[in-house]
């Protein structure tokens, strides 16, 4: 799960960019927006292993409820 990435299911482009990234980098693309950012099921069970995530489409595409999410379950 180190080296994750989080994009938005309401637009291709920025999941279709990092899935690119995630997997030569062997990591998982999380699709999450406003309607499902709760279920943090893979990072909060990876916690330990996750030193580094990346968000893609910025904050104009994942909403600062759902980066605030992520990012409260890997620490």
């Amino acid at each position: 799960a180190n080296g994750m990435g989080v994009a938005t299911s309401y637009s291709y482009y920025d999941a279709l960019t990092g899935a690119a990234l995630c997997g030569r980098n062997d990591a998982v693309l999380v699709l999450a927006d406003a309607a499902n950012y709760a279920n943090a099921s893979i990072p909060k069970a990876n916690r330990s292993q996750i030193s580094s995530a990346y968000v893609f489409g910025g904050p104009r595409a994942v909403e600062d409820k759902v980066f605030s999410a992520f990012e409260a379950t890997t620490k």
